[in-house]
């Protein structure tokens, strides 16, 4: 099936054997070549801050967890360029913890 879908037309956590199960059932391998979880090879040696609510309905940590997990092995040489901030009491939303943070990740690593 060759389907022209976005993020919001799909769960990217129902991939399965490099297919993806659409809500009508049907599935698309199309969004896996933009879904960066498989581009993890080209983000090094650019630095990679990843923020997150905790409690992001939106933007669900758990898409945040699981591409720094399959980056680390990337970033092995430099781990200091990549970095999960999870705020637990966020939703999808900033703070000004969450900014600082970014302001002086941006200063050190830009």
């Amino acid at each position: 099936v060759d389907m022209e879908v976005g993020p919001k037309h799909y769960d990217p956590w129902t991939v399965d054997k490099g297919l993806v199960t659409l809500p009508n059932g049907t599935k698309a391998q199309k969004i896996i070549q933009f879904d960066p979880i498989y581009k993890a090879e080209n983000f090094y040696p650019v630095s990679l801050l990843l923020l997150n609510g905790e409690k992001d309905t939106v933007v669900p940590p758990r898409g945040h967890r699981q591409l720094y997990e399959r980056l680390k092995p990337v970033y092995r040489d430099d781990p200091s360029c990549l970095k999960l901030a999870l705020y637990p009491e966020l939703e999808h939303e900033t703070s000004p913890d969450l900014l600082s943070e970014m302001y002086a990740w941006v200063k050190r690593n830009l």
